[in-house]
């Protein structure tokens, strides 16, 4: 008994647990039943929520862009077929005879010696009876006999009523070409201010750009008809708006900074300016150090392959610390070491000239010279005044020698403290200053120095 009752109660336990699990296994199921169901509600409306900047309504032609047109030619009719109400009848001569009483000579034919005075020949006459007429039948009804016609489907055809032109919105057509565009000053807002020192510029430029990304909003679709392009304001400076800008925001680095530079929106080019310029520097080369303000480039898809160009923002021992263009659609931060593989060289800024950067002090000659006019200048004053004119002559002889000497720009002396390279190339060449092209090309530019030369292809 106590068996019977322990084997009933397990059995009940097992079909209590295994209800309890097909509630879960159920409730679990409605849930996502009903989270479909909720979804593909709204997704109609999330999709019309959408604005489309193509210009174009977006239609489908359906069945009621068409309409059925008669192209028989025939209007439909019963038909007709002669019946005895189409005819008349009527009876016709045809005897060819005319009617006449007839002739029999008389005594009153002949004269009295006998001859025939009548002029008429004897004749029995012609009365017309029925056999001189036949009836004859003709067409009143007026209408030609036809079997008739009633229109079919093969009398109609179907032709295009709409006005509309069929269009469906593709991606594209949700791009808004007037969203994010930037002009010069808008982007210029953006640059800090230069001190001439061209690493710490190009530094300065690039992390005044961190961050910056692509549009979403105003943007190209490839050909494969998903992947997208944004507008970027290194494409707009360029001219290409949606280009791959990795080369194009180092350019812009570069070119803003006053760094003469290449400058190219593809990278197979941009690298072979580098080389030919003798700026170029392989991974490998351990004798190169790299520095902030240089440009690294990377492999980040295939090893060797260049995709990526970054502008090195700082050194820490080994560890590099970039900011890429054109990486995850933003300039964006990398942090890399010296030996990573997808380091695959570097190109290192032109060597600047020092007077670039500041004014030279005066050298102790030129110091020696001003010490010497001061005491030839109070020993003037302390001759005796009997040759007040001689030494007024003498003084000012010395004075306007020094002054000429002064004025006299020095061999090594800069014209203007505050040029630029750019400016004293101008003055020497004598040409006005003018804007920089968008790309240079192989000896436009060159750097000299007292024991390097430098051409920017």
């Amino acid at each position: 008994m106590d068996v019977t009752l322990r084997d009933e109660s397990v059995r009940r336990m097992s079909r209590r647990v295994l209800r309890h699990r097909w509630q879960r296994v159920v409730a679990g199921l409605a849930c996502v039943v009903v989270f479909c169901t909720t979804y593909a509600l709204i997704l109609p409306a999330i999709t019309l929520s959408r604005e489309a900047y193509c210009g174009i309504e977006e239609h489908t032609h359906s069945d009621a862009c068409y309409e059925q047109v008669l192209v028989c030619g025939q209007d439909e009719s019963d038909g007709h077929t002669h019946t005895d109400a189409c005819y008349a009848s009527e009876q016709v001569l045809v005897c060819g005879l005319e009617e006449t009483e007839g002739h029999a000579h008389t005594d009153e034919c002949y004269d009295e010696e006998g001859n025939l005075t009548c002029e008429l020949e004897e004749s029995a006459g012609h009365v017309h009876d029925d056999g001189c007429y036949q009836t004859e039948t003709y067409l009143t009804c007026g209408l030609e006999e036809t079997e008739g016609h009633v229109h079919t489907d093969a009398c109609y055809e179907r032709q295009m009523a709409c006005t509309k032109g069929e269009h469906t919105h593709t991606l594209q057509c949700y791009s808004n070409p007037d969203a994010d565009v930037e002009t010069e000053a808008d982007w210029a807002a953006s640059l800090p201010t230069l001190t001439g020192m061209w690493s710490d510029d190009v530094v300065a430029v690039a992390l005044s750009q961190a961050g910056y990304t692509e549009s979403t909003r105003n943007f190209e679709v490839l050909s494969d008809g998903e992947t997208t392009k944004g507008y970027t304001r290194y494409g707009a400076w360029y001219g290409d708006p949606y280009g791959d800008w990795t080369t194009m925001f180092a350019s812009f680095c570069t070119y803003y900074a006053q760094v003469p530079m290449p400058i190219d929106a593809n990278m197979g080019r941009y690298v072979d300016q580098l080389v030919e310029a003798q700026l170029w520097h392989g991974a490998a080369d351990d004798a190169y150090q790299p520095k902030a303000g240089s440009l690294v480039f990377l492999a980040t898809e295939q090893p060797g392959a260049i995709d990526k160009v970054g502008v090195l923002v700082s050194v820490d021992d080994d560890c590099l610390t970039l900011l890429v263009g054109d990486y995850n659609n933003c300039v964006d931060k990398v942090e890399l070491t010296r030996g990573d593989a997808m380091i695959v060289g570097y190109a290192a800024l032109p060597e600047q000239f020092p007077e670039e950067v500041e004014a030279e002090e005066p050298e102790p000659e030129e110091a020696q010279e001003q010490e010497a006019e001061a005491i030839t200048s109070e020993a003037e004053e302390e001759k005796p005044e009997a040759e007040p004119e001689a030494a007024e002559t003498d003084s000012e002889k010395k004075q306007t020698e020094a002054e000429a000497e002064a004025e006299a720009p020095k061999d090594n002396e800069p014209t203007d403290k505050n040029a630029t390279a750019k400016d004293k190339d101008a003055a020497a060449t004598g040409k006005a200053d003018e804007p920089e092209a968008p790309v240079y090309q192989a000896g436009e530019l060159t750097f000299s120095g007292s024991d390097y030369t430098v051409t920017v292809a």
